[in-house]
């Protein structure tokens, strides 16, 4: 299910870099490391 949940994550994440400014970037990728930590 984690796994699963990461996937989704990292789809997210890509969709981001298509159109993202660096703010919207850097939230995304401190979001999903942070998500990771608990």
């Amino acid at each position: 299910m984690l796994i699963s949940v990461c996937r989704e994550k990292l789809k997210l994440a890509a969709n981001f870099l298509k159109r993202a400014d660096t703010q919207e970037l850097f939230f995304v990728v401190f979001h999903v490391t942070d998500t990771d930590k608990k």
